[in-house]
């Protein structure tokens, strides 16, 4: 069984690869290491000392953000209504959502909770993460877009009793809570508040975001190995040559030219190269 809500949505996501991916373009800050970062490392250079006091200020706004998010939520008509009512703590959860209706539950979220005053008090946020992107098409123009890091799945920060859990449960594409133990209960049986995300998981989270926003866009190429490119600029413009590989990290491509007669190959930035066909 997985340990954590965040070792149970990895295992349970059907699209691993884009997890992976989202791990690896700028979302690596989500190791499920409970003993990660909390303090810098120490660090002998200048510039490594700046760095690393960025880090640590990321890392102090993520905690603030992920223990105002856990503060108790008081429902006045209930606490004045029973003298033994303790407030629900407000905590992260994992919505499962069908893939591709991420925004429609979404918008239906945040209109249930402006219709019904009781659950307004319980669903206090709702989060999809993006990751910026600029990708460079095949006619060369420059695409800035967002992606979604989880996809199918929405953050909730909430008060969760029973009452929040049904009416989540009953909107339209929404699947279930990840590392929910309803799911293999029987009828009789009780009912349970699903696993929440760790304190230190939702400050990985925040601490990624925050970085993210802050960041350059991740740059995407639409061309892959084995394409016809032209060069439209630097000393090799006007030079046709097919694709050998694509750095994604150093936003470098390699192309297979032919100079004085020699096959040769020269890097070259994303948005030096375009199809033949556009020119």
């Amino acid at each position: 069984n997985p340990r954590t809500p965040m070792d149970a949505l990895i295992a349970s996501m059907d699209q691993e690869k884009s997890f992976a991916s989202a791990l690896e373009h700028g979302w690596d800050g989500l190791s499920l290491d409970e003993g990660d970062a909390d303090v810098a490392e120490e660090t002998d250079s200048p510039e490594e000392e700046l760095l690393a006091e960025d880090k640590t200020e990321s890392e102090d706004k993520a905690d603030v953000i992920a223990m105002e998010s856990m503060e108790p939520v008081v429902d006045q008509e209930e606490e004045d209504g029973d003298d033994d009512f303790q407030p629900i703590e407000a905590r992260w959860y994992f919505l499962q959502i069908r893939t591709m209706m991420e925004d429609t539950v979404r918008i239906a979220l945040e209109n249930m909770v402006q219709n019904v005053p009781s659950l307004r008090r319980k669903l206090l946020d709702v989060l999809m993460p993006v990751k910026k992107l600029r990708k460079y098409n095949k006619a060369g123009r420059q695409i800035d877009r967002s992606d979604k890091v989880f996809p199918g799945y929405l953050l909730l920060n909430a008060a969760l009793d029973e009452e929040l859990y049904n009416a989540l449960k009953g909107i339209t594409h929404v699947q279930g809570f990840v590392a929910d133990p309803n799911m293999e209960k029987k009828k009789k049986d009780p009912w349970r508040r699903p696993e929440p995300l760790s304190r230190a998981e939702v400050r990985r989270i925040f601490q990624a975001m925050e970085e993210d926003a802050l960041a350059e866009p991740l740059q995407d190429l639409s061309f892959k190995e084995g394409d016809l490119v032209l060069v439209t600029s630097g000393p090799f413009e006007g030079s046709e040559g097919k694709v050998v590989r694509v750095d994604k990290a150093q936003t470098k491509v390699t192309v297979s030219v032919v100079i004085f007669g020699k096959k040769s190959e020269v890097e070259l930035g994303f948005s030096q190269v375009i199809a033949p066909k556009f020119l």
